[in-house]
């Protein structure tokens, strides 16, 4: 009688906590030894009835057997218990039948008391203190997808330090945490992680309208919610962090209107901008863009890799073969893979323009520019001032998305810029040549996105020129796509919590909207900022080692036997930016010589200049240089940072005579603060172009890109380029 009492209070207390198993197993024992207990010693069993009880006992023993089998899922206690009790129940029909064993009674009821006690205290500490005080084991048996008897949501006690680790584990995963207060039960849930917010509603059955208290690790995750709050807040909470903060904001965050949204604002200002914001400053600079970058493609169309991917896209199947192609006179390909190989020919010396933040703009729009213009009919072609609109959209674009984020100002280590916002301005410009509606430019910046990124890894490797090509073409497609009314996120440019969209290429990123061009105009940041041209083919940050070493070059030229000989040098130090990719000090290929700083830096030194033949098998391969390449170290200065607006190069030669001689240059001839000439840009347009083109055609097209803007049509500067 007393373990059946003994049975029921372990039940209820399981029962109050919402344990069904142990509750039902333990109510059903309990009352299976307060009946027997009743029938053994309250003088209702006898003889005539021991057929009956024996029936019943069987009856119990079958469900034991359930009960037992269940245990195994449970952990090793609960399932010796139940096999305990299943020798109890043994004695009871052996006793029912009169068959029973002397001593056999005695020794499976200390057994299974012990037992009995052992499971009575683990239940009534563990449930006290809500965590394991008395070890119960693990599952004897797991299936896939069981938890073992752990619970969904579970208990974790609130005066415990420990608690508050779980609490953020379970989060991380996507769980929830309930945890009460004095007067209401707050939900917690990760601020990142909405979705757990949704779980915790469904899951407590909690109404939309009740208070959600939000642990956040961070305030930059305010971001998404920053137009709710005061500045005065934001102010107190920065400068308050990371001590305990309460805040009270409105309980329903909606998103903005459709129209209102960031991606919604471009697309409204690529539709709507007009050829008359075009100052005469960003036509200007913008012209020169599109002479060096076709000059650029031209020589480029000379290389290994482009004629590889020129191969690619001729065996291809390609009805449309109506746009013209880079240094191939008479060949014509679709327009996609027109933008494509032409993409590739800029970028494949690296010898494209660069801005900041860091990107290579004009090589990503030109070509798609170009291509759709060629597909337009011959009584519809964009006039020359509608080409340039087009083409500085393509440039807006691509600077207003990098403005957004600061990781983009550096030297990058993820994803090579013009493969993500050269494929968006891509895209830009197609879709405001084609004259899209604000809605279907808004989806063709969107469909890009889907389209856009490449890794870094692909640096100094024949693929990264891949990367200017697709952005071209996918930019091109995303426009044509949207143009048949193809659809996608209206919020790809927002910062949605829990959503990737932009920010999915730069963790920073804090997008705010593009104002709509007014009667007042628009300032392009192509005016608040020139463009980077390079003098030679190679990384840009070639340029600062290059001009310094340079300069010691002509030191010891000045005080030598007019040539510089690496017996005259002890060892060189390179002071630089650290950036792994085009720190490389024994480049193997001319696309690893484009990207070592090493390699410029040498060159210079022994010729006095870095050229396009620099990076000749015959230059490359000299033993003047390779000696050199020993002797150098690198160091990366604390105040050089990874960014084209604020580092600088520095070269030290120590000769073997103990003299050290120092070049430093802060701002390369070149750089958009210390731009070049039209005299010398129109030079290395000719340099460029006379590869493929005979003279007259080059300074043909010098004027036609020097009249765009006055051109009824396009088709004088397409025809230049057939």
């Amino acid at each position: 009688m007393a373990g059946g009492a003994l049975q029921l209070l372990c039940g209820s207390v399981a029962f109050a906590r919402g344990k069904t198993f142990e509750s039902t197993v333990f109510i059903l024992y309990g009352v299976m030894w307060t009946v027997w207990g009743l029938t053994r010693y309250g003088g209702l069993y006898g003889e005539t009835r021991g057929f009956n009880l024996a029936v019943g006992i069987i009856s119990f023993m079958l469900f034991n057997c359930l009960v037992t089998a269940a245990a195994l899922f449970l952990n090793v206690t609960w399932f010796i218990y139940a096999l305990t009790f299943q020798l109890i129940l043994i004695s009871f029909l052996l006793d029912a039948v009169g068959a029973l064993p002397f001593g056999y009674d005695i020794g499976v009821t200390i057994i299974f008391g012990l037992i009995s006690f052992y499971c009575f205290l683990a239940n009534i500490f563990n449930s006290t203190f809500q965590s394991p005080q008395i070890p119960l084991g693990k599952p004897l048996v797991k299936l896939s997808g069981v938890g073992g008897g752990a619970d969904i949501c579970p208990h974790v006690p609130a005066r415990k330090a420990t608690s508050v680790q779980q609490i953020a584990e379970i989060m991380k995963n996507g769980g929830i945490c309930g945890m009460p207060t004095d007067t209401v039960y707050v939900l917690v849930a990760a601020c990142n992680r909405p979705d757990a917010v949704v779980k915790a509603y469904k899951v407590k059955k909690q109404a939309q309208d009740r208070p959600m208290s939000l642990w956040i690790s961070s305030i930059k995750q305010l971001e998404p919610v920053r137009h709710l709050l005061s500045p005065l807040l934001l102010d107190f909470m920065e400068a308050a962090w990371p001590s305990s903060i309460s805040m009270v904001i409105p309980r329903v965050l909606k998103y903005p209107a459709p129209e209102d949204t960031v991606t919604a604002s471009f697309g409204k200002f690529i539709s709507e901008i007009k050829a008359q914001h075009l100052s005469p400053v960003v036509l200007h600079r913008s012209k020169r863009m599109v002479l060096d970058s076709i000059g650029v493609g031209l020589i480029g169309s000379t290389t290994d890799v482009f004629e590889l991917a020129l191969q690619h896209c001729q065996h291809m199947y390609a009805p449309d073969d109506i746009s013209s192609v880079y240094g191939r006179r008479g060949s014509r390909l679709s327009p996609t893979l027109a933008a494509f190989v032409n993409g590739v020919a800029t970028h494949s010396m690296d010898f494209d323009d660069t801005w900041h933040p860091a990107t290579h703009p004009s090589g990503a729009v030109l070509p798609a520019v170009l291509a759709l213009s060629d597909m337009m009919p011959a009584n519809n072609k964009p006039s020359g001032l509608d080409f340039l609109l087009a083409f500085n959209v393509g440039i807006e674009i691509q600077g207003r998305l990098m403005m957004f984020s600061n990781e983009a100002h550096n030297i990058p280590k993820r994803f090579h810029p013009p493969s993500v916002v050269g494929t968006m301005g891509s895209a830009a410009a197609c879709a405001r040549l084609l004259s899209l509606d604000p809605s279907r430019c808004s989806h063709a910046l969107a469909i890009a996105a889907s389209l856009a990124g490449a890794p870094m890894a692909n640096a100094a490797t024949q693929s990264k020129p891949l990367h200017i090509g697709n952005a071209s073409r996918l930019g091109l497609e995303a426009a044509l796509l949207a143009s048949r009314g193809l659809e996608a996120s209206p919020l790809v440019l927002d910062a949605v919590a829990g959503v990737a969209g932009f920010n999915a290429f730069y963790e920073d990123y804090v997008p705010q909207p593009l104002g709509s061009p007014s009667d007042d105009g628009h300032m392009f940041l192509l005016e608040e900022q020139d463009m980077g041209f390079k003098r030679f083919p190679a990384h840009l940050g070639m340029h600062w080692v290059a001009d310094a070493a340079a300069s010691i070059h002509k030191v010891l030229v000045g005080v030598g036997p007019g040539t510089v000989s690496p017996a005259q040098v002890q060892d060189i130090l390179l002071r630089v930016p650290q950036s792994k990719y085009i720190n490389r000090p024994f480049p193997e290929s001319e696309h690893e010589a484009r990207h070592s700083f090493q390699f410029n830096a040498c060159s210079a030194l022994l010729d006095g200049e870095v050229t396009v033949q620099s990076f000749s098998p015959a230059a490359m391969s000299r033993s003047d240089l390779f000696s050199l390449l020993s002797r150098v170290q690198v160091e990366h200065p604390s105040d050089n940072p990874a960014n084209f607006n604020r580092m600088y190069g520095e070269v030290q030669v120590t000769l073997v005579g103990g003299d050290i001689l120092k070049g430093r240059c802060d701002t390369f001839y070149g750089h958009w603060r210390n731009p070049l000439t039209n005299e010398s840009l129109r030079k290395k347009f000719r340099h460029n172009a006379e590869v493929v083109l005979p003279s007259e055609k080059v300074e043909r097209l010098i004027d036609v890109v020097e009249e765009l803007d006055r051109l009824g049509d396009c088709s004088a500067l397409l025809s230049q380029l057939q």
